[in-house]
Order: structure tokens, then C-alpha cells, then sequence
């Protein structure tokens, strides 16, 4: 109480959460301040006024664990106040609002390689009290897995699998293939970049191994012949295709072998693996063998037998077995090269008589002789033929060649042979009579 026309005095104290007392007023809104002078005229009351305060909302970001006072780099948000947005899309926010506004902290939206984890602290949504109001936003980069793929070789060894956005992909892998020079990592299985330890990853990602194929040399070792094309050269995984077929006098071409003596059979479809050499196998003719190949025949008259290295004529029962060639007559001539040079010589009994004759024979004047008896049985031809040698010198026996059997066949009035060597080839062959 105070008696007219008195100060007032001693003034009231107030206080409201999250407002700044003003004063005393004589009025709730407006009027005047008093002080502890004003004079009390009457009954009256007085009316505290207040400045509401602002507080700062400060959105902040817990990026792969570590605090930060925004969120750059790692996503945006909008900010609501009141149910208006006042910011669309920033990263940072720092500003004052009134005590008892409404906030909301919506549309978060991480960055491109990174995953919003939501609120950290704090909450998305409130009321500003009285005080400063945080709130923090996690964030995490993604990690993403790199594999490695051979591409037709063998990954020895996997680089980095696990690399987070952005980061380099650090290590390499590594990887063979057999056959092929390595050329690196690339993008693409088929074209596409090549990577460096310092390529950045952005996603789950393959990376491929390019390859460039070997290309290796073919040897062809003819083992005693020739051949053409000695060697050749193929890309490594491709198969050889077509083979070279060798020549050797006196042999014939078993196939092609990877060692010289023994080894496995190789053929078109063998796919090397590396410069190699393959040899020549051979099996030694029968003489008659050979001299019966495409390549050495003369079929230019009658009375000979195929593939004989002499031939036989008849006289009624009567077979005369001629060795060699003579003046005027047609046959074979003992030959290396298909003409009439001789580089063997001959000797030749009736298996049953101990006599040999043309014993030494070379050339086209020697090795008559009449055979009156069937050639079948213990009286079968042999005929031993040399290299050049001396007759009866075993170091350069060729051959031995047996006729076992001649018989006449009346539909053709020709005379046939059954023969066979000592190299274990047999034939049946024809006696063209004349």
C-alpha cells in the first residue's frame, strides 16, 4: 500500500521461461514504465512486459564417425519453422528463432556414395526451449566390392575388394594365363579403361584382365627326311590345323610324335602351349612298298608286278622271275628318286636251293633266271636287297622281300603275288602278263 501522491517505491520482480523481462508498465500492452518514483494517485496496477528470446537451432553432422559443425559432402536437408520452410537443400544451419517456435528438419537426402543413418543427437523435430538447440545428422560413405575377373586366366592374387566411395582403388590384383602376356586391368571384358592403382570407385565394380595372345614357333623335325615348311608359327590357344607330311627314302610317315623316340601322338587338333618341336615317326618300307608309291611308278608297259623290284613273265607253267632291268624290257629299276640311277644291290634264291643268284646284281645286265616249279610253299622267292654295301655284308641289308604265292586267274588271264617283307608289310599284287 501507498499513500497518495507517495513513490511507489520498492518495484515487484517477474520472471517467464524464454522471455526477457522488460519492465513495469501501466499497461499490458503499451502504456508507460514506471520506476520507484512514480507517484501512486490512486488504486492501480501494474503490468510486467516481456521481449521474447531467440535461441540458435544448429544442425550439425557426424560424418564416418567424426563430428563436423555441417554436413557438406555428405547430404542436405530443409529446414521447417512454423510449418514454413525457410531453407531448402544446405548443408550447414545456424540461425536464431523464438523461444516456443516449431521446427522441422525434413527431406534429408544423402550425397551421391554416402547413407543418411538419421539422428544422431538431438531430434528432427521440436520446440525451441530456452536455450540453443543442436541437432546432429549421421552420415556414413558406402563401401563398395571390387572383384577381379581373369578373363580367361587365373586371378593369383585379388586386389582391394572393399573400397569406399570415391577413395582409390589401391592395389592391383594379379593374374596369369597360360599362353598369354598380361596387359592389364581394364573396365570392360572387350575394350573399356585401364585402371591404375589411383582410380577412383565410385560403385560396385569388375574389373577385367586384358590379355594379349603368345604367338610360338612350331618346329617339324623331320628325323632323318624333309619337309616343308621346317617350321611355323602359331597364336598361342589355336589349334595346329594341318599337319606337314615329311618324306624320307625307303620309310613311311607314322605321324608326328613330341619326342623322338616314344612320346604321344599329336594331330590338327593339339593346341601347343609353347615353342615346341615335334618329330617325324617312321616305319622302313618294304622296298617294294616304296617303290610302289604314286611318286616312283612307271606303269609305261606289260610284264611286271606291282610294286615289285623286278617282275615275272610266263611261258606256259613256266615263271622266269627277272631282277632288275634289262635292254628293251619294262619293270623296275632299283631307285631313289624315281629315275634309273641304282643304289641297291641284289641277291635273290628260291627259299629251297641253296643258290643265290644275281649275287651282287646292280644294273640292267644281270638277274635272269627260269623258275620251273610253283612259288608257293618251302619254294617262295626271298630276295635280299643291300645298301649299296657289299652282298652278304648284314650292316647294309635293306630288306628281305618274300614272294609266297603267284596263282593265275583265268577271268583276266593275268598272274597274281602274295608277298611280304621283313619289315612285316605284306600285299597281294598283280602279274600283268604279257
Amino acid at each position: 500500500r501507498v499513500q497518495y501522491n507517495n513513490n511507489v517505491g520498492t518495484l515487484g520482480t517477474a520472471s517467464r521461461t524464454g522471455y526477457t523481462f522488460n519492465g513495469w508498465f501501466t499497461a499490458a500492452s503499451g502504456g508507460t514504465k514506471i520506476s520507484t518514483t512514480t507517484k501512486v494517485t490512486g488504486n492501480v496496477t501494474y503490468y510486467a512486459q516481456w521481449t521474447v528470446n531467440n535461441y540458435y537451432l544448429d544442425l550439425n553432422g557426424l560424418l564416418d564417425g567424426n563430428a563436423s559443425g555441417n554436413t557438406s559432402g555428405y547430404g542436405t536437408f530443409d529446414v521447417y519453422i512454423n510449418n514454413n520452410k525457410v531453407v531448402t537443400g544446405v548443408s550447414d544451419y545456424y540461425v536464431q528463432h523464438p523461444y516456443g517456435a516449431k521446427y522441422e528438419i525434413k527431406n534429408v537426402t544423402a550425397a551421391t556414395g554416402h547413407t543418411y543413418n538419421g539422428v544422431s543427437s538431438g531430434s528432427a523435430s521440436g520446440t525451441i526451449g530456452a536455450g540453443n538447440i543442436s541437432v546432429q545428422l549421421k552420415f556414413t560413405t558406402n563401401s563398395y566390392t571390387v572383384s577381379w575377373n581373369g578373363n580367361g586366366g587365373t586371378v593369383t592374387k585379388s586386389g582391394a575388394t572393399n573400397v569406399k566411395y570415391n577413395n582409390s582403388v589401391g592395389s592391383l590384383g594379379t593374374a596369369t594365363r597360360s599362353g598369354y602376356t598380361f596387359l592389364g586391368w581394364f573396365t570392360a571384358a572387350s575394350g573399356g579403361s585401364q585402371i591404375s592403382t589411383s582410380t577412383k570407385v565410385t560403385g560396385n565394380v569388375t574389373y577385367y584382365a586384358h590379355w594379349r595372345a603368345n604367338n610360338y614357333t612350331v618346329s617339324w623335325n623331320a628325323s632323318g627326311g624333309s619337309v616343308s615348311p621346317a617350321s611355323s608359327t602359331l597364336t598361342a590357344g589355336s589349334k595346329l590345323g594341318t599337319l606337314p607330311t615329311p618324306t624320307r627314302l625307303g620309310f613311311k610317315f607314322t605321324g608326328w610324335y613330341t619326342a623322338a623316340s616314344g612320346g604321344n601322338q599329336i594331330d590338327e587338333n593339339t593346341i601347343p602351349t609353347g615353342n615346341v618341336t615335334y618329330y617325324a615317326h617312321w616305319d622302313k618300307y618294304c622296298l617294294q612298298d616304296y617303290l610302289d608309291s604314286p611318286a616312283n611308278k612307271r606303269p609305261n608297259g606289260n610284264n611286271y608286278i606291282t610294286g615289285f623290284v623286278g617282275y615275272i613273265t610266263t611261258n606256259g607253267n613256266t615263271f622266269q622271275f627277272v631282277i632288275g632291268n634289262r635292254a628293251g624290257s619294262k619293270g623296275w629299276r632299283f631307285s631313289s628318286n624315281g629315275q634309273y640311277s641304282q643304289p641297291y644291290r641284289i641277291r635273290w634264291r628260291v627259299e629251297s636251293y641253296n643258290e643265290w643268284f644275281c649275287d651282287g646284281c646292280y644294273n640292267y645286265k644281270q638277274g635272269f633266271t627260269t623258275i620251273t616249279s610253283e612259288i608257293s610253299g618251302s619254294n617262295r622267292i626271298v630276295i635280299e636287297i643291300y645298301d649299296r654295301g657289299y652282298v652278304g655284308d648284314s650292316l647294309h641289308l635293306v630288306d628281305i622281300i618274300y614272294i609266297t604265292h603267284v596263282d593265275f586267274d583265268n577271268e583276266t588271264d593275268d598272274y597274281h603275288a602274295s608277298w611280304n617283307c621283313l619289315h612285316g608289310v605284306s600285299g597281294y599284287s598283280t602279274i600283268y602278263n604279257g
